[in-house]
């Protein structure tokens, strides 16, 4: 076989392997409705007194990577009624998808322990997500 020869066969099982692999790849997508979670953290402690937002956004965010947890997350103001007591807060929003029930209500319950909060609103919903 001479080097023409030789290189040709190289450039086909390039070739083939690439075709191949272009048939066999399949990028991670989730096409059915997947539960997606928002925690809405109202900072304020179980005194009545504000939890500043810095302090609350690294701790939870700490948590966050301690339980491998992707997340967005961004700082929202709110209010609610409290024994009567209209009160209002800064409010710490985290989303999650890709992750179960158990370990979201896990992750918000030691939240509250750490930052002695008070307020803490668990959502869930159905949604359909995918990578681009």
């Amino acid at each position: 076989m001479d080097k023409n020869q030789t290189i040709a066969m190289v450039a086909l099982v390039v070739a083939f392997v690439s075709l191949f692999s272009a048939f066999l790849y399949n990028p991670a997508t989730v096409t059915d409705e997947t539960e997606v979670f928002t925690v809405y953290f109202g900072l304020t402690d179980a005194e009545g007194n504000a939890i500043n937002v810095t302090t609350a956004e690294n701790t939870i965010n700490a948590l966050c990577e301690s339980y491998d947890l992707g997340f967005t997350s961004y700082e929202a103001f709110g209010g609610y009624v409290s024994n009567g007591t209209f009160i209002t807060n800064d409010t710490l929003v985290y989303m999650f998808a890709l992750t179960d029930e158990d370990t979201i209500r896990s992750l918000a319950n030691d939240v509250k322990t750490e930052l002695n909060i008070d307020s803490v609103m668990f959502e869930k919903s159905l949604a359909t997500i995918s990578f681009i």
